[in-house]
């Protein structure tokens, strides 16, 4: 989930890099952005499951214990981890 933040700000970044070449490829009315309205959809999307995961610790903590879980019984049954 952090890598998808991570990727999700990295690619408004590129794209933001991209207008600062040359604004005028934006259209003024959003929906005529396609590209901009997908990586902002992602970016609010990944940051909004972020905030629900991982800034409140008791959810964290939780999913921190899942997922090593789901390690341990992947390294312990084979068939599983697959």
């Amino acid at each position: 989930m952090a890598e998808r933040i991570k990727k999700a700000f990295a690619d408004f970044k590129i794209l933001l890099r991209k207008y600062d070449q040359n604004i005028e490829v934006v259209d003024p009315q959003l929906k005529n952005n396609v590209e901009l309205v997908e990586i902002l959809v992602e970016f609010e999307n990944s940051w909004s499951q972020g905030l629900t995961y991982f800034l409140d610790s008791k959810t964290f903590n939780q999913l921190l214990h899942f997922s090593q879980v789901i390690e341990a019984t992947g390294e312990k049954h084979k068939q599983f981890a697959e």
